[in-house]
């Protein structure tokens, strides 16, 4: 799974390059983002990956797209996907600070919600 990701990531990368190069305008490439990060769900949702695995710096995939992310739509986007997926919002980092603590240090509103709502859930 690990190395699928990594290809179509790259591919995806290659391909937004091509396309800033273009000179596309900005909706066009928001909305290729927006394909990207849903084609990559697709991947994410369509296989077994443990969505809540821990990596070396103590992150789950949910930690890391808040604490990487900048908060805004396509980042919100993965979030709000790795909660449907069954991550965990109440997996805190190594030092013991939850994903919600993060994205409310970062700002993150529309994170924050989201976050909020899984805890209600």
């Amino acid at each position: 799974m690990t190395l699928s990701y990594i290809v179509l990531a790259t591919l995806a990368g290659g391909l937004l390059s091509v396309l800033i190069a273009a000179s596309l305008t900005i909706g066009v490439l928001s909305r290729l983002v927006q394909s990207l990060v849903s084609l990559s769900a697709g991947v994410l949702l369509g296989t077994a990956v443990d969505v809540n695995h821990i990596n070396r710096l103590g992150w789950t995939a949910l930690l890391e797209a808040i604490i990487l992310g900048d908060g805004g739509p396509a980042h919100t986007e993965i979030v709000r996907l790795l909660l449907a997926a069954g991550a965990r919002h109440d997996i805190a980092d190594a030092q013991g600070v939850t994903p919600l603590a993060h994205a409310r240090q970062r700002g993150q509103g529309p994170i924050v919600g989201l976050l909020l709502a899984a805890e209600r859930r």
